[in-house]
């Protein structure tokens, strides 16, 4: 999967949230200078990440009728998710109610990615932010490499 559009968006200073919703859909969240600029779900978290690209890419706004016109017509209205297994680390993840902030740091030119328990779950010796560094290095890359950490 090549995510250019939320690459650039790091680039400009956008920041990704990954979330377990309520009904087991792993959800992203992109915002840039506080704006809803992206956003996906699904029932596995990569291709929730994939519908971010969509919707980045399509420039669609934040609000109820853009999500109705992505979700309901683009994509299926998904009402709940598995969080029995994941399908990725990343996946894996997220099924246990934990969630990933990721970034790029302008200044240093690398991906921060912050791996973190959830308000019900702690995670014993939470696990420090993971920077990922070097010019090839792009966000999936990124966020797989944050749990090489966690083996």
């Amino acid at each position: 999967m090549d995510l250019i559009n939320l690459r650039k968006a790091f680039k400009e200073g956008a920041t990704l949230h990954g979330f377990l919703s309520g009904g087991g859909l792993r959800v992203f969240r992109v915002e840039l200078g506080g704006d809803l600029i992206g956003y996906g779900e699904h029932p596995h978290a990569l291709d929730a990440l994939a519908h971010v690209e969509l919707w980045i890419g399509e420039k669609i706004p934040s609000s109820t009728s853009a999500y109705k016109s992505f979700y309901g017509v683009k994509f299926p209205h998904y009402l709940t998710g598995s969080s029995a297994s994941g399908s990725s680390k990343l996946d894996s993840w997220m099924c246990q109610g934990y969630s990933v902030d990721a970034k790029y740091s302008k200044d240093d030119g690398v991906i921060v990615v912050d791996l973190k328990g959830s308000y019900s779950r702690d995670i014993k010796d939470e696990p420090k932010p993971v920077v990922i560094s070097g010019s090839g290095v792009d966000l999936e890359e990124a966020l797989e490499r944050a749990f090489d950490n966690l083996d």
